[in-house]
């Protein structure tokens, strides 16, 4: 059962509006705590209806069992992980057919609560602005907002920010200026998975996202890095493959979403003790980070 008293802070949940919640989740080993936060995120935001979506076969009969302790309805859904955690949100937001009746969806991957600093900050503070903007008639997206100081072309759109959608919501207004579609597959033929840099990325991709990426996957020495970065190899580079075309679909819905004129909403602001303990400490331990 969700404790309402530590997960429905005042002032927060109902006040966003009639909202659904997409989970997605693929590792067996999260299942229990992804699950966990997603509970205490259905009760923050108020959730009428949570979709979770299994990557893993394994995972289906876990997951109906923990939404049977949902205070809402409780949807399952199973997905072949083409796409990644992108068609696994596109498998959530299709098995909403009546999405337009909500005037939020708030999107979570199951490694939030594990790979994310502080993620019951950010959720705090994704629900408490989803309370602020429940009459908006203009699209608003709600996340951790990241960018690069050039900008860039990524399918015919120009950008310079994105979403960090591991955690993420957006209103009606928003979904419906998407057309109700997150994942794009044409996107998979940008990268080529070669195992030279050079011929890693196709020809369409901008020069400003081709550093960007391989710096973030390729190099482990840089000061920003993903926790997995190595330098290309035959070895590693179909994993690589898969992480890029999952950051090309986060940029992009960062992109189209800019092209709607969408309120991007940072949720990154911590606590002083939060951001005390984000300087000093050099790896932060798992009970600050949840």
């Amino acid at each position: 059962m969700i404790d309402s008293a530590a997960d429905r802070r005042p002032g927060m949940g109902t006040g966003a509006g009639r909202t659904a919640l997409v989970s997605s989740h693929y590792y067996p080993s999260y299942l229990e705590a992804s699950m966990r936060f997603a509970r205490r995120a259905a009760a923050q935001v108020g959730a009428a209806v949570c979709v979770f979506v299994a990557s893993r076969p394994e995972l289906m009969e876990g997951l109906r069992k923990m939404t049977e302790k949902l205070p809402c309805e409780g949807r399952v859904r199973n997905h072949d992980n083409v796409g990644l955690e992108f068609g696994a949100y596109q498998r959530g937001i299709d098995a909403l057919p009546d999405l337009a009746s909500f005037d939020w969806v708030l999107i979570l991957n199951d490694s939030c609560s594990l790979h994310e600093s502080f993620a019951a900050q950010h959720l705090a503070n994704a629900a408490q602005q989803m309370q602020w903007r429940p009459t908006v008639t203009s699209p608003v997206a709600i996340g951790k907002s990241e960018g690069l100081e050039r900008s860039f072309v990524i399918e015919g759109l120009r950008s310079h920010r994105w979403l960090t959608t591991n955690l993420f919501a957006l209103n009606q207004s928003a979904v419906r200026g998407l057309g109700g579609r997150l994942y794009c597959p044409q996107l998979e033929s940008l990268v080529t998975a070669g195992a030279e840099v050079g011929r890693f990325f196709g020809p369409n991709v901008d020069e400003a996202l081709r550093e960007h990426i391989a710096g973030w996957l390729f190099d482990p020495s840089a000061p920003f890095h993903w926790y997995r970065a190595a330098p290309l190899s035959s070895a590693n580079s179909t994993m690589f493959a898969l992480k890029a075309r999952s950051i090309l679909q986060e940029i992009h819905l960062g992109a189209r979403l800019e092209s709607l004129s969408t309120a991007f909403v940072d949720i990154k602001e911590l606590r002083r003790w939060q951001r005390w303990a984000r300087r000093v400490l050099p790896s932060m331990p798992a009970r600050l980070q949840r």
